[in-house]
């Protein structure tokens, strides 16, 4: 997890606040998923306290068209795409965001996360 200001975009997130360049959001990370839906738009798709945000590149087989940010397939999806449920509160609080990142990302963006540290759950026994 990654400490953050949240109540903002996923594009606030990563290319304010982590400093990623939007070229490299929009041409390089193909699918995003919030809280374990798939997002089309970055920019209303809101950043909560604990929220997840998964980043992947391409990915291979049918699930890389389907699930790709505005893809030819996204219809097949429609029923589990984040919806912004109206204009979201900009009210930019310190929170914590779980940043997952799968394929290529892992390697080209964990430096960027891993730079200002990163907190990890005690797993309770």
């Amino acid at each position: 997890m990654v400490k953050a200001q949240v109540g903002g975009s996923i594009k606030n997130l990563l290319c304010e606040q982590f400093k990623m360049e939007a070229n490299y959001l929009d041409e390089r990370i193909k699918t995003i998923f919030l809280d374990g839906k798939p997002v089309d738009d970055v920019e209303t798709a809101a950043v909560d306290d604990g929220s997840s945000v998964a980043l992947s590149a391409a990915m291979p087989g049918l699930a890389g068209p389907t699930f790709r940010r505005g893809g030819t397939l996204a219809a097949f999806r429609s029923g589990i795409t984040y919806q912004a449920e109206g204009a979201f509160a900009d009210t930019r609080e310190v929170g914590m965001v779980n940043i997952k990142l799968f394929n290529m990302i892992v390697s080209e963006l964990g430096p960027l996360f891993l730079k200002d540290g990163i907190w990890v759950k005690k797993k309770e026994c």
